[in-house]
């Protein structure tokens, strides 16, 4: 039986808000479902989060998949979120993973 190879998809997300207690910046790997499986997320005050199936440190990783439309505008209640995301090669995500996690 031949074994199956796991595809995963990369992605770059900037959510421009202004809480300062929240990321702005989020890189993840998500798997054929769009969950996410690894996730770095950034700061403005520097501090880097991430978060896989067996570590967590100052973040999680979703119970929900990702849009297949990673551009999209969230306006709700006088407060103002935009989310504008891109995908990314898994080099780019490997390197970043690599820096802050390992």
């Amino acid at each position: 039986m031949a074994k199956e190879i796991a595809t995963f998809t990369y992605v770059s997300v900037d959510w421009i808000h202004s809480h300062p207690d929240e990321p702005y910046k989020f890189f993840c790997e998500l798997d054929s479902q769009r969950y996410e499986t690894r996730k770095l997320v950034f700061y403005k005050n520097e501090a880097v989060g991430y978060a896989s199936e067996h570590v967590e440190h100052l973040d999680f990783l979703s119970p929900e998949p990702y849009p297949d439309d990673l551009q999209y505008i969230f306006d709700q209640s006088n407060d103002y979120e935009v989310f504008v995301g891109t995908e990314i090669g898994k080099e780019v995500f490997e390197l970043l993973w690599d820096r802050y996690v390992k």
